[in-house]
């Protein structure tokens, strides 16, 4: 093998590990961002509900700039786009402590946010 061929071999190979490992970053936010939704769901006080919406909205953005991953669904963008905007409501009523309402807005993004990993 030339010293070109094992250059290129290796740029290619890099190249695929990057790829890769993008590809596994946005499943990664994806999953964290559904966890601290979850989470968000569950808890009893605004300023928790609060906390981890924000945390899970983090998440979300990340996967939604990552590069499309082709196991999504085609639609998976407006689903993370939907459930950021529900998780920005969450965020909202649960510094104001309208548990009941933030609640619901974080139940809402769990719902786009599987979507969107279907």
């Amino acid at each position: 093998m030339k010293r070109t061929d094992i250059r290129h071999y290796l740029i290619g190979l890099i190249i695929l590990i990057a790829l890769s490992l993008a590809a596994c970053s946005a499943e990664n936010h994806l999953e964290q961002a559904i966890q601290h939704t979850k989470a968000a769901s569950q808890a009893t006080e605004g300023k928790s509900i609060a906390k981890h919406a924000q945390s899970a909205k983090d998440h979300a953005t990340e996967a939604k700039n990552a590069k499309p991953n082709q196991k999504h669904s085609e639609n998976s963008s407006d689903h993370l786009v939907e459930g950021i905007r529900n998780l920005d409501q969450a965020i909202e009523k649960g510094n104001l402590d309208a548990v009941d309402s933030a609640k619901k807005a974080a139940e809402d993004a769990l719902a786009h946010l599987q979507q969107a990993k279907n």
